[in-house]
C-alpha cells in the first residue's frame, strides 16, 4: 500500500496565507509539495478571511473562527485554541499525525487530542531569540512554561537551523526526537531571469529600467532592521545616485512609534523618491517584485531560517546578509554572497562598488548562490525527508 493511503497528516498553523508570515507561507509550500503523496490538510484561524474550509493551492484549509486579537493573551488566542481543540477531537479519524508550525500555545489543544487519540505529534521551531519559539523563549513566558513541558513530550520536534537544535539539546531533549529540516525553496518558481525579461517585468511593476535595485522583503517591524536597510541605501545613495530600493512587505502595525522612526528616516534623508513601499503583496507578486531586482538586504537582528534570503538565493540575486546566525551559515562571504555588519554602512558601499564595477564576478556569486539552493533546500528534497520524518514516527 503506497504512503498515499496509509498516513495522513493535519497541520496546524496560526496563520497561513493569505495572511502575511514566512512560516506560514512556507508551511503552504511544503504541505502542496506533499500533498501528492500523502494525506495532507491544514488548519488555522481564520485571519483576514471567512471562517470555513477553502482550497489554496490544491491545499485543504480549515480556518477556525477567532476574534482578531493580537495582545500576547488576547481572547482571539483562547477562542483559537479551544476550537482547535474541538475541531481535532470532531476529525480524529481524518490524521494520524498532528504537524504543528511553531510551537506557541497551539501545541498545547494538538498535544492533548494527540494523546486522548493515540495520534503522534511533531512540532515544527521556527525562530530562536528572544521574540522565537524554542525552549530558552518559552521559559521566559507564562504560557510558554506550559507548552514547554508539552515540548518535552512531543513525538518529534523538527528544528529549522543548527541554532534551534544546540538549544534542544541543551535543554535535554532526547536526540531521537530531534530533526534538523530546514525550510525549503519552490526553485521553479523562484529563479534567475534573464536581463531583458528582468527589463519586461520591471516596467510590468512600474519600477525603474536601469537603476540596481536592492529589495528588501519581510514585515517592516523592529527584528528584521528595516531602519537599518533605509540608512544603508541612504548612505550608498550619496556615491551611487542609479539606486532604488524596494520593501516589499506589510509595516509593522503593531509597532507604530517605529514606523514613524522609519518615515522620518527617510524624510529627513531626502530619499521618498529612491523608495517603493509594496505593502501587502500576495506570494507571488512578491516574488515578481524579488525578481525585478538585483541585490537583497537583510540586516535582520534574529531569524529561524529566512524564507526570503532562500529565496532570493535561488534567483540568483546578490544577496547581503547581517552577520548573524543562520545567515553566516547560509551565506559563505565573497563565495554565494555577502555577510556585513549593519552597522558599517560603507562596508555595503563597497559591495554597490564592486556590483557597478565588476558585475561578472557578481554574477559569478549569484550562480553559486543558485546552485547551492538547488542542491541543499529544494523544496522537493525537504518534503522527501518530512515524508522520512512521518514513517519514522507513525509506524
Amino acid at each position: 500500500m503506497s504512503l498515499k493511503h496509509n498516513v495522513s497528516v493535519c497541520m496546524v498553523a496560526r496563520h497561513l496565507p493569505p495572511e502575511y508570515t514566512g512560516a506560514g507561507q512556507q508551511a503552504l509550500t511544503l504541505a502542496r509539495c506533499l500533498s501528492d503523496k500523502i494525506n495532507i490538510f491544514a488548519v488555522c484561524e481564520q485571519g483576514r478571511q471567512k471562517p470555513g474550509k477553502e482550497i489554496v493551492d490544491g491545499v485543504e484549509i480549515h480556518r477556525l473562527k477567532t476574534y482578531i486579537n493580537r495582545s500576547e493573551f488576547g481572547i482571539g488566542k483562547i477562542i483559537y485554541a479551544i476550537n482547535l481543540f474541538f475541531f481535532l477531537i470532531k476529525n480524529n479519524n481524518q490524521y494520524d499525525i498532528i504537524h504543528c508550525i511553531g510551537s506557541s500555545f497551539i501545541v498545547l489543544p494538538a498535544f492533548i487530542a494527540a494523546k486522548l487519540f493515540k495520534k503522534k505529534v511533531s512540532v515544527k521551531l521556527t525562530l530562536a531569540g528572544k521574540d522565537g519559539d524554542d525552549p530558552d523563549a518559552l521559559k521566559r513566558r507564562n504560557i510558554g512554561k506550559i507548552v514547554y513541558q508539552a515540548l518535552q513530550r512531543i513525538d518529534a520536534i523538527i528544528c529549522v537551523s543548527q541554532q534551534l537544535y544546540d538549544i534542544c539539546r541543551r535543554h535535554g531533549i532526547p536526540e531521537e526526537k530531534l530533526y534538523k529540516i530546514p525550510n525549503g525553496v519552490d526553485t521553479d518558481l523562484f529563479k534567475p531571469m534573464q536581463k531583458s525579461e528582468k527589463l519586461k517585468l520591471r516596467k510590468q511593476l512600474g519600477l525603474p529600467k536601469n537603476d540596481l535595485i536592492v529589495c528588501f522583503t519581510g514585515k517592516t517591524g523592529r527584528r528584521k532592521r528595516i531602519d537599518l536597510a533605509v540608512k544603508t541605501v541612504a548612505n550608498a545613495l550619496n556615491t551611487y545616485p542609479n539606486l532604488f530600493l524596494s520593501i516589499i512587505g506589510p509595516k509593522d502595525i503593531q509597532d507604530i512609534d517605529f514606523i514613524k522612526y522609519v518615515k522620518y528616516i527617510i524624510e529627513s534623508s531626502g530619499i521618498l523618491g529612491k523608495i517603493r513601499f509594496t505593502g501587502f503583496l500576495e506570494f507571488h507578486e512578491a516574488g515578481n517584485f524579488m525578481r525585478a531586482s538585483d541585490i537583497f538586504l537583510l540586516p535582520s537582528s534574529s531569524e529561524g531560517l529566512p524564507n526570503a534570503l532562500l529565496e532570493a538565493m535561488a534567483c540568483g540575486l546578490c544577496c547581503v546578509v547581517a552577520d548573524k546566525p543562520p545567515m553566516n551559515f547560509l551565506i559563505q562571504n565573497n563565495h554565494n554572497g555577502f555577510v556585513v555588519n549593519p552597522e558599517n554602512m560603507d562596508e555595503f558601499k563597497h559591495i554597490i562598488e564592486r556590483f557597478v564595477n565588476n558585475s561578472s564576478d557578481i554574477n559569478n556569486i549569484g550562480v553559486t548562490a543558485r546552485r547551492y539552493i538547488e542542491n541543499t533546500y529544494a523544496i522537493n528534497q525537504i518534503a522527501d525527508k518530512y515524508l522520512q520524518l512521518y514513517r519514522k514516527i507513525n509506524f
